[in-house]
């Protein structure tokens, strides 16, 4: 007697679970013809894997301290005077 074989049901995996969130970063494109402009001279690829990872570093610090600094106003909006006080230090 032949039996009927019923279909396996597999779980779908949501997508999300499958993606990591990333931050948003600065291109790398942009990094490099910045980096570039400046230094004038050929620069070696393993030197800019080192450009962007101290680009990213300080980006983040000043949007840290653009955030504190605005916190601290009581504000919740950053204005060009707290970008300017973080320049000056």
């Amino acid at each position: 007697p032949l039996q009927v074989l019923q279909p396996k049901t597999i779980p779908k995996r949501s997508r999300m679970s499958q993606r990591k969130p990333q931050d948003p970063q600065v291109s790398r494109s942009l990094i490099k013809e910045i980096f570039s402009h400046f230094v004038k001279m050929p620069v070696a690829r393993d030197t800019f894997k080192i450009v962007e990872k101290c680009t990213e570093k300080y980006f983040k610090q000043l949007s840290d301290d653009l955030e504190a600094y605005t916190n601290h106003a009581g504000r919740k909006t950053v204005e060009m005077a707290d970008l300017e006080v973080l320049m000056r230090r």
